[in-house]
């Protein structure tokens, strides 16, 4: 163990970033869905290496003890430019943490994003697909906090 401290090495360093997140041990009487409304940011595959994407849940509108209805905003940025905001509505499953995002706005292709929280909450899973289009790799967004918090250490 002294060369850990030595050389600064622990094995969670070799995790990414996403994979530490979900990992993190909510604080007792934290659950899960504590996280919805936030910020989760990330990095949109197979695009510059600077272009990000940001899903802000503003509301959340329980419809039953398993559905949820969301609404909120999805904010695309690259670079110093500013972002692309559009809005979405979405829904969610509660006893799976599964999550669909569907992106409200005109004369452009529809873009859906599904996928699923992590099992603390702070993390989402994520394919979009524009359109009846391709779908695409799994993709990561972390609570903004969370990021902030494992990108400081």
């Amino acid at each position: 163990m002294t060369v850990e401290r030595s050389t600064g090495f622990t094995p969670s360093r070799m995790l990414a970033t996403h994979q530490r997140a979900a990992w993190i041990p909510n604080e007792p009487n934290v659950a899960w869905h504590h996280f919805i409304l936030s910020r989760f940011v990330g990095r949109l595959p197979g695009r510059d290496w600077d272009a990000i994407l940001a899903v802000v849940v503003h509301t959340i509108s329980q419809q039953s003890e398993t559905h949820a209805e969301l609404r909120g905003t999805t904010e695309y940025a690259s670079g110093s430019s500013l972002p692309v905001v559009f809005e979405f509505a979405g829904s969610l499953l509660l006893d799976s943490r599964e999550i669909s995002i569907d992106e409200l706005h005109l004369n452009q292709p529809r873009r859906n994003y599904s996928g699923q929280f992590s099992e603390n909450g702070r993390v989402m899973a994520l394919r979009s697909r524009i359109g009846g289009g391709e779908t695409s790799k799994e993709f990561h967004l972390i609570h903004e906090a969370t990021l902030a918090r494992l990108t400081s250490e």
